[in-house]
């Protein structure tokens, strides 16, 4: 993908309508025909129950597996509320479209669940999708997380804004992301807390 392409992206998660399960987990896939790809995109934050799971951070065992994942408690119970009719959904559209790659991608509150979907997919499947997410808050504690999500997917693409303060939390020692890409502007203490602005801009600055 280019950047033009990352930012077409952002602006269909912004845009496409949302289906609810789970514990107010919002997904939708789309289908891109052009790009021969089924897209799984998860929702920003939207309403209470999504915020009071963004702030539920302590550490849970997310998969009591050999890997040991290790994430925040909060999107964990969120996303385990809702994955197996997610992936249902997900299986039907891979058997309709065998030639078609995954993409699972999200935004914010959208993007850390988006990191539990990947890992899900391919525990599930045994399959790798591209992971893509804009602006999204730290979901995994522990490197032996971070590196356990990075061989179950293709590839991973985080964009971190410098100045969005949500992929730089929580702020405790230990939280990671898979794989953080920073862009846009040079980071400012007097911008850091303009979240109306600069976690919201990812379709309109230079990502790569």
């Amino acid at each position: 993908m280019n950047e033009e392409d990352f930012k077409k992206l952002f602006s269909k998660i912004k845009e496409v309508s949302y289906k609810t399960a789970g514990d107010s987990v919002d997904y939708r896939i789309h289908i891109n025909f052009n790009e021969k790809t089924i897209r799984l995109l998860f929702q920003e934050s939207v309403g209470k129950r999504d915020w009071l799971n963004n702030f539920n951070f302590p550490v849970k065992i997310y998969k009591n597996q050999k890997s040991c994942l290790l994430a925040h408690r909060g999107f964990g119970n969120a996303y385990k509320s809702a994955n197996d009719e997610i992936m249902t959904e997900l299986q039907d559209y891979m058997q309709k479209y065998l030639d078609f790659e995954v993409v699972i991608a999200g935004w914010s509150h959208g993007g850390a669940l988006a990191v539990l979907a990947a890992e899900d997919f391919y525990f599930r499947f045994k399959k790798q999708a591209m992971l893509i997410t804009y602006g999204a808050p730290k979901t995994l504690w522990g490197k032996k997380s971070q590196e356990y999500l990075r061989a179950c997917v293709k590839d991973a693409v985080q964009f971190g804004n410098n100045n969005d303060i949500v992929p730089y939390l929580p702020p405790f020692p230990g939280y990671h992301h898979v794989n953080i890409h920073r862009c846009g502007e040079k980071f400012s203490l007097k911008k850091i807390f303009r979240a109306d602005v600069y976690h919201c801009n990812y379709g309109e600055i230079d990502l790569i």
